[in-house]
Order: structure tokens, then C-alpha cells, then sequence
């Protein structure tokens, strides 16, 4: 997949892969050819239990692609009234800290039918909660490339600013050597 994904990656920001919620190959295929991985979590204990299974393929997966890394997990068919799903969600973020996106996505009857009617979300009922939920996803996980750029761009600013310095610094020493 990843040599499949090279003649083109060039042409796009981001490429996203849909993998299934189990560890087959379809799964180990797109992890290798992945830079970083969103894990989503249904809120319930038995996904949570899988989430350390999926953690140590990554883990594994890393060896032979040290770019692989967990940008974001967020929460599935969340019910805020659920005691067991705050759990879930306590259990997360004390796990992942802040790679758990404030967004979750609640439990949704539109979400549930859309894939019966062979529409996404924002086609069969955008105004539904599960559309506003995914839109305020989307808007997180923009916000986080859009920082995380900032941040590189400022390290890239420093660095030049260093070596502008460090320029400055060694010309004027050359001249006092000539003097």
C-alpha cells in the first residue's frame, strides 16, 4: 500500500485511510503506509480493552516505519447519560492525556441509517447531531495541524534566526582577526 500510495502522495496535504476495527491485514497495510493514526473508540469497555491491542500493532509497526504515530483518539456512539461511557472517557484521557479530542461523537440514529442508504452523514441528514458532531471533529483536527504547523514553522524561524546570528557573530569575528 505504501509503494502503491508514493507516485501520488505528493499531490495531496492528506490522505486519509479507512481501515477496519480489527487487526487484519487490511489494517496492518494501511498502518505501514500511514504517518499518523486517529483511533476512534466506541464507549463501551470492551473497545477500550481493544484499543491496547491496536497500541501494540502500532508499537510494532513503528519498527519498520518510525514516522507511525497516534495523533488523536476520540470517542463513538457516546451517551453523555451513560456512567460506563464517562468511564470510558476518564479511562482515555488519563491513558492518552491530550491526544483524546474534546469532541465526541453521540450516539445518532441518522449515523446508524446513512450507511443503509449508501449516503455520509452530511448527505443523508446534515443538520443531525452526528453531522454537527463530525463537523466539530473536522474543525479539531484542523485546528491541530493548523497549531502544529505554527509550531514547525516557528522552530524553522528560530533556526534561521540562530544561524543569521551565528553568521553575524562569525563575520565579526573574522574582522577583528583582520583588524
Amino acid at each position: 500500500l505504501k509503494k502503491a500510495l508514493a507516485p501520488i502522495k505528493d499531490y495531496f496535504n492528506y490522505i486519509f485511510l479507512d481501515s477496519p476495527p480489527s487487526l487484519n491485514v487490511l489494517t496492518t497495510n494501511g498502518l505501514g503506509a500511514s504517518k499518523e493514526v486517529f483511533i476512534p473508540i466506541e464507549a463501551e469497555y470492551l473497545a477500550l480493552q481493544g484499543t491496547s491491542q491496536i497500541v501494540e500493532k502500532i508499537n510494532e509497526i513503528k519498527e519498520g516505519n518510525e514516522e507511525l504515530k497516534i495523533s488523536c483518539v476520540f470517542l463513538t456512539k457516546y451517551d453523555q447519560r451513560k456512567n460506563l461511557n464517562k468511564q470510558v472517557n476518564e479511562v482515555l484521557r488519563e491513558e492518552f492525556n491530550d491526544k483524546v479530542f474534546k469532541t465526541n461523537i453521540n450516539t445518532n440514529v441518522a449515523l446508524a441509517e446513512a450507511p443503509s442508504h449508501q449516503e455520509d452523514i452530511f448527505t443523508y441528514e446534515p443538520l443531525s447531531t452526528g453531522a454537527r458532531d463530525y463537523e466539530s471533529l473536522i474543525e479539531e483536527i484542523i485546528a491541530q495541524e493548523t497549531a502544529k504547523q505554527k509550531a514547525e514553522e516557528e522552530e524553522r524561524l528560530k533556526a534561521l534566526e540562530m544561524a543569521r546570528l551565528e553568521a553575524e557573530a562569525n563575520a565579526k569575528k573574522k574582522a577583528e582577526e583582520d583588524c
